[in-house]
């Protein structure tokens, strides 16, 4: 095709129906006007090149009529999947739930539904005698989880204690340890003093709930304690714990 057929076809294109001569650009009237359209479609620039490729948007999922507008309302529909904020992220991405376990659809209400994060506090408490110490957790219980805000409690989950040997004296005093809120009912069982409080190795011990009827304390820290000092006349090692716990309101 000669290069004046070829300017005749896409005139004749762009300008469509002879019977009405109005194209996209408006008529073309000679080949140097075509040549600036056609630059003008292949341009990277805003409101040019992709601004004059049309969409079919049957399902209306966007606002835009052109390649451009839609490829704006793209990045910002990707800005919100990225965002952590209420309401985006999360919330767009759909859950799969054939067992019906949530009434959610969305990632961010089916995560509301399963409540509060399990959170996880790791204290270690210095081995001997003295105030904080292994040695005197009946005279000064140590705390393992700060006290929550007004009208909240902490829900102990389980934990785990770990007699760090030293290679020192064992102690050599019996009293069980246990986990309670500061200066009220435990939340565990009692953890016995033999084989752990006077081991000569390391020990490892799981504490979980108490199956008692512990009233939850609003406001009020999870502390490490035990009903006797383990420190007589020796110990020196430490022992450190790992608490999960949820915070929850005592409403609801």
């Amino acid at each position: 095709m000669s290069a004046a057929a070829l300017t005749a076809a896409l005139t004749a294109l762009l300008n469509g129906d002879p019977g009405n001569p109005s194209g996209p650009w408006g008529p073309v009237t000679s080949d140097i006007a075509l040549g600036t359209r056609l630059a003008e479609l292949v341009a990277l620039q805003t409101t040019a090149g992709a601004a004059e490729i049309g969409v079919l948007d049957v399902a209306t999922y966007f606002a835009g009529a052109d390649v451009e507008t839609v490829l704006a309302d793209l990045g910002l529909r990707w800005a919100d999947l990225a965002s952590v904020a209420n309401g985006k992220g999360a919330s767009d991405v759909g859950v799969e739930d054939a067992n019906g376990y949530y009434a959610a659809l969305n990632v961010e209400d089916a995560l509301a539904e399963l409540g509060p994060p399990i959170q996880i506090a790791i204290v270690t408490v210095p081995g001997g005698n003295g105030a904080g110490n292994v040695g005197d957790l009946n005279s000064s219980p140590v705390e393992l989880v700060p006290a929550p805000a007004a009208g909240s409690f902490i829900e102990f989950v389980n934990a785990q204690a770990w007699l760090d040997w030293d290679a020192g004296a064992a102690y050599d005093t019996a009293g069980t340890m246990e986990i309670g809120f500061a200066g009220n009912d435990a939340v565990t069982g009692t953890l016995a003093f033999a084989g752990f409080g006077d081991a000569v190795a390391d020990e490892h011990r799981l504490l979980g709930p108490a199956l008692t009827d512990a009233a939850p304390e609003a406001a009020t820290a999870l502390e490490l304690r035990c009903s006797a000092d383990w420190f007589g006349a020796a110990g020196s090692s430490p022992v450190k714990v790992r608490v999960q716990y949820r915070v929850r309101t005592l409403e609801f």
